[in-house]
């Protein structure tokens, strides 16, 4: 929170806690993805700790959204402090210039500074709102001064100017150390134009003003092709302060599992200097984590939505807000309830890592850990968040390990776990070595067919049932669609089970994912009728067999739940499932004496081969009626009408968009998978077929979608076309009054999704559709810009402004998040920082 009604100028003052560092850094999020965990490191040690944001990061939208990033980096340091984000904002001046300044309540020597230039694009080439103006311009020579994005007051900096403030800003605080991005790295060799000029700047500041204090530059982008760094509970900090900015920011990731999605997921787990020095120091050896090897059980799990007790050892650490079916959770339980984990021979472990449900609400603040032998260890408040909990202890050999919760909070209403990590001792080889290969066992039968096969869902539309997995033919598209089971836009969470009339005693199961190269599951549990649990991992994403082996056990069903699936899955599945008992060696059978070979036969006269069948000649398609789309009213989760992308264009019979005419489509606010557009008629209108058009810019991508009918039954859309080219979904014909398309997954580049345009087909007179097409404006070659490396998102080309021509441009976001490409809530088109 901002205090309120203190935006008034004030002169600068020294910071009154002891020499600490000075954080320069061109956007919100830099220094939670490149310099922590060394300002956590600062705060935690109750040092003093001054963040300068030298940019906006404003990327080229409106102050809403580079505001709202300013409350994420409060909420960020607030969080980093332990102490709630309350915080005393005003206006100081330095070498003439008004700056923003935010302390932090509970720790006053805990300061952010806003200096509010205007966002440079990863290329440098700047933003509209800015006149395509940078700070790389500004260090380079290329223009004279650089406005600031705010209008009151008004300002501009030349590059002196903006390096005396900045020293000055330093010096205010009587450092010990500077920090900064990269000052060695070149311009366009890959990492943000920002992150370079910031670095650059920084330097010749800290060399002016403060020159006692040491100077460090961290590198961006580029880090993430270095080994990762960041472990343990430094890891767990530094992704806590940046998931609290990321609540208050929609381009970034908010959850590990989000995060693994693209570089973000890297960038947490690196931290390097601007020389390719590691900045932290390495980490000591954990030694194994045998979690994963055991089997666990638990006094109480809940299936129905998938935290069960296999969950808290799958190597996940997340939990309810994310992805609940990363941990587990008891049935209403609280103290009293436990989990145990079991290996079939000894371990010889020296410490546990706990990870408590990360909800606000349920909370382990006690628990007693019980081993084979009988000795017991305590374990206190484990960390509201999820973050790691270390419980260290002399080595011991056991079988297992039991935690019994003994206290929870007064809100914890189904206690649990998010993860379990059991090690043993770093310098000891692996107490388990992998034993010499044993001849397989014989298997019996594969009864997988004999089995009543049912799912979470299945597109009986198209043929691909769950019954398919059974079938004995391992095909599925893009070669054999029939042959396969596919949900209808599930992901994780997704099921097949096999039910038999009678015990069945297994020991493998064989699983074969569906061959298209979207689709892929990357991991699965099975459960059986006993309650145990076998993790399955990746499956091959060609429809490979994938061979999961287990003791035998005796069981009248087998559930494969899905537990997490690739970034462009939009309908998991799976082609076959063989599931096989255990057999015994059979004596081999004598061969029988060969008989002498008969005197051939003389060959009879040869039939004569029959007529092939006439092909059926190819039906036509059924005649569509009329595209009732224009007479239905829109709406849609969000719309960008500040540049006229209303949910209406998508009605409006003109099949354009960025980088054509954008006013002719439909984009979200920043919406991603979840945004959706309905049409409602006054009167019900028989449908037959939606046809679809997504978004013409290569960024923006729907990779699957869900129609869904006022007579409640749906229809699963495969990817659109990213061109904008149409996707016809034909049905049997259906009376509705409305129907609603909801994005269920879109592409990794994805800031903005929405369409370019939708029709709605009745089944009725022999009438083709027409299609009017808005030309797209001409975009001079004075536009064009270089691509960025491969490792950083290319930027956009826009078109130059033409003397008296309004124009009005989708923007790229900025930000240190390039694999999420996802675009401030007012613009189009990914960009990255």
């Amino acid at each position: 929170m901002v205090a309120a009604g203190c935006l008034t100028a004030a002169p600068a003052s020294a910071a009154t806690c002891g020499a600490g560092a000075v954080n320069v850094v061109a956007h919100p999020d830099d220094d939670f993805f490149f310099v922590n965990p060394a300002i956590l490191k600062d705060i935690r040690a109750g040092r003093c700790s001054t963040t300068i944001y030298v940019t906006a990061a404003d990327a080229g939208g409106t102050d809403a959204y580079y505001q709202g990033r300013e409350v994420g980096a409060r909420a960020a340091y607030a969080q980093m402090a332990g102490v709630a984000s309350n915080w005393t904002t005003s206006r100081v001046t330095f070498a003439g210039k008004s700056v923003v300044r935010s302390e932090l309540v509970g720790r006053p020597g805990v300061e952010l500074y806003f200096m509010r230039l205007p966002d440079g694009y990863p290329e440098g080439t700047g933003s509209p709102r800015s006149d395509y103006t940078s700070l790389q311009q500004l260090y380079t020579g290329e223009i004279p001064a650089l406005f600031t994005v705010e209008s009151s007051p008004a300002q501009t900096y030349t590059r002196t100017e903006l390096v005396t403030s900045l020293g000055e800003l330093m010096a205010s605080a009587s450092p010990s150390v500077v920090r900064s991005l990269d000052h060695l790295g070149d311009f366009g060799d890959g990492d943000h134009s920002d992150h370079y000029a910031v670095g650059r700047l920084a330097a010749e500041a800290r060399t002016l003003s403060v020159p006692s204090a040491g100077f460090t530059g961290y590198m961006g982008y580029d880090s993430e092709e270095l080994p990762a760094n960041v472990v343990g509970t430094d890891l767990d900090a530094k992704r806590a302060a940046l998931f609290a900015y990321a609540a208050h920011d929609s381009a970034v990731c908010t959850s590990v599992q989000e995060c693994a999605w693209g570089a973000e997921g890297a960038w947490l787990q690196r931290s390097y200097l601007a020389s390719g020095e590691g900045a932290v120091e390495p980490p000591p050896s954990l030694g194994i984590n045998v979690a994963s090897r055991a089997t666990v059980t638990a006094s109480s799990q809940n299936t129905e939505t998938q935290q069960t007790a296999a969950k808290a050892v799958d190597g996940l650490v997340d939990g309810w807000p994310g992805d609940h079916t990363a941990e587990w959770a008891t049935q209403g339980e609280g103290a009293g309830s436990w989990l145990q984990l079991t290996w079939a021979s000894p371990v010889a472990l020296n410490h546990l890592v706990l990870h408590d449900r990360p909800n606000d609400s349920d909370q382990v603040t006690a628990a007693t850990i019980t081993f084979s032998d009988g000795s017991t260890m305590t374990a206190g408040e484990l960390e509201n968040s999820g973050a790691a909990t270390q419980v260290n202890f002399t080595a011991r050999t056991t079988t297992s390990v039991r935690i019994d919760v003994t206290a929870v909070s007064g809100s914890t209403a189904n206690a649990g776990l998010s993860e379990v990590e059991a090690f043993t001792d770093g310098s000891a080889p692996d107490p388990e070595p992998d034993p010499e290969p044993q001849p397989q066992p014989p298997l019996g039968s594969n009864v997988a067919a004999s089995a009543a096969v049912t799912a979470s869902s299945q597109n009986t539309e198209t043929g691909q049932t769950g019954v398919k997995t059974v079938d004995g033919v391992i095909d599925g598209y893009p070669g054999d669609h029939t042959a396969e089971w596919a949900t209808q836009g599930e992901g994780p969470g997704s099921w097949l089970q096999l039910t038999w009339a009678s015990p069945a005693t297994l020991t493998r199961l064989v699983l074969h994912d569906r061959p298209n190269e979207y689709d892929q599951v990357t991991g699965a549990t099975i459960a059986f009728t006993d309650g145990s649990t076998v993790n399955v991992p990746a499956l091959d994403n060609a429809g490979a067999a994938a061979v999961v082996d287990f003791p035998a056990r005796a069981t009248t069903s087998v559930r494969i739940t899905l537990t997490s699936v690739s970034a462009y899955t939009s309908n998991a599945g799976l082609s076959e499932v063989q599931t096989w008992t255990a057999g015994s060696t059979p004596d081999p059978e004598p061969q029988p004496e060969p008989e002498p070979e008969p005197e051939p036969e003389p060959e009879p006269e040869p039939e004569p081969e029959p007529e092939p069948e006439p092909q059926p000649e190819p039906q036509p398609e059924p005649a569509l009626g009329t595209n009732v789309a224009p007479s239905a009213t829109a709406t849609a989760s969000s719309e960008n009408t500040e540049h006229g992308q209303t949910a209406a264009k998508a009605i409006d019979d003109v099949i354009d968009g960025y980088p054509g005419d954008y006013t002719a489509e439909w984009a979200s606010l920043g919406e991603r998978a979840g945004a959706w557009l309905q049409l409602d008629w006054t009167a019900p209108v028989d449908l037959t077929r939606v046809v679809l058009h997504d978004r013409p810019t290569e960024w923006e991508h729907v990779t699957g979608a869900t129609l869904t009918f006022s007579d409640g039954s749906t229809v699963a859309v495969p990817a659109l076309d990213n061109a904008g080219g149409a996707v016809a979904v034909d049905f049997p014909a259906r009376s509705v009054s409305w129907v609603r398309i909801t994005l269920t997954s879109v592409g990794e580049w994805t800031g903005n999704a929405g369409l370019s345009e939708v029709q709605a087909w009745t089944a009725q007179a022999d009438v083709t559709p027409a299609v009017a097409t808005a030309p797209a404006p001409p975009v001079p070659a004075s536009a064009a810009r270089t691509a960025v490396p491969e490792a950083v998102a290319p930027p956009v080309t826009e078109p130059t402004p033409t003397p008296g021509e309004a124009m009005v441009h989708e923007t790229p976001a900025d930000a240190g998040r390039e694999p999420q490409g996802e675009a401030n809530v007012s613009s189009g088109l990914p960009a990255l920082e």
